[in-house]
């Protein structure tokens, strides 16, 4: 364990790493009253989908034109919906209750025509969606599968999820469950951007990055809902409560290789859940008031 790619620098800046530098936080003119959360990016930056508390809701916010559009009032609309990769279409889930229990369906949802087609019924295994590449994956009775018209799963598509509170990796046609602590629940996967690295959240240990095996690679440790700012760089909160409510919450930028931590939201705001644009190098979060912010930063070598 001690030989863990991110011990091999020291905390401190490392001469040659890439600086992060940060513009001052905006917030966004939502309507007023009201109460936005779970903000994410499209890769371009230009497009925000928001929901409500506890996931519901689903609706689309316009940099451009401050135009909010809504996607779906339904429960569980807002909890991993995703932009396909040319930004023309929303992939998102519904919950669904058949005799008193919670069924997931999938939908996907038109930019150009804001119409909705249902592409999985309800049933009670199914993941919420996520992009690899071009193609937007999700698994259903423990299975891959696209959501293209085709449904074709690509041979190297690759998708993390959580089974049972397990860490279980997609590559292809093949399921395999990754262990990177002995008898650890987990939450918060996600695969980086080249497909080669997962970097998830492991209860009693905290944020961590493995290989495609289950080997470890780094532990950036307290690093709540880490999201990936390129192939070396996670986003992610460390929060404090009082054992009822977050007392605080701040958003730090970890670069994987040297463990270097930058911190990107302000002093003086509870700052949760990023979401990251890699593209246009914007970060974006939500606070407990329902307040969503967007940050600008640049990464200089």
């Amino acid at each position: 364990m001690k030989n863990l790619l991110f011990f091999l620098c020291s905390m401190a800046a490392v001469s040659g790493c890439p600086r992060i530098d940060v513009e001052p936080a905006v917030k966004l003119s939502l309507p007023e009253g009201e109460e936005y959360f779970h903000p994410r990016f499209d890769a371009s930056g230009e497009r925000l989908l928001l929901s409500r508390q506890n996931y519901k809701g689903l609706y689309l916010f316009e940099s451009a034109t401050g135009m909010l559009v809504t996607i779906s009032e339904e429960e569980g609309a807002g909890y991993s919906p995703v932009f396909s990769s040319d930004g023309e279409k929303i992939y998102y889930t519904e919950n669904e209750y058949i005799r008193n229990l919670r069924h997931i369906k999938l939908n996907s949802w038109s930019v150009a025509d804001g119409k909705s087609e249902l592409l999985q019924p309800a049933t009670r295994t199914l993941s919420g969606p996520v992009v690899s590449g071009n193609a937007v994956l999700y698994t259903e009775a423990y299975q891959l599968k696209s959501a293209s018209a085709q449904g074709v799963v690509a041979e190297k598509a690759v998708m993390v999820a959580i089974e049972d509170q397990k860490l279980v990796l997609y590559y292809g046609g093949e399921r395999k469950e990754l262990n990177p602590y002995q008898g650890e629940s987990y939450i918060w996967p996600s695969v980086s951007p080249d497909g080669k690295h997962i970097a998830a959240y492991a209860m009693g240990k905290g944020a961590f990055v493995c290989d495609q095996e289950g080997t470890l690679l780094a532990e950036p440790g307290r690093l709540e809902a880490p999201v990936w700012a390129g192939n070396k760089l996670l986003a992610g909160m460390e929060t404090a409560d009082d054992g009822h409510n977050v007392t605080s919450s701040a958003i730090f930028m970890v670069n994987i290789e040297t463990g270097e931590r930058t911190r990107l939201s302000p002093d003086g705001i509870i700052a949760m859940h990023p979401s990251v644009s890699v593209e246009s190098e914007q970060l974006a979060f939500d606070t407990p008031a329902g307040e969503i912010y967007v940050i600008r930063y640049h990464i200089k070598n």
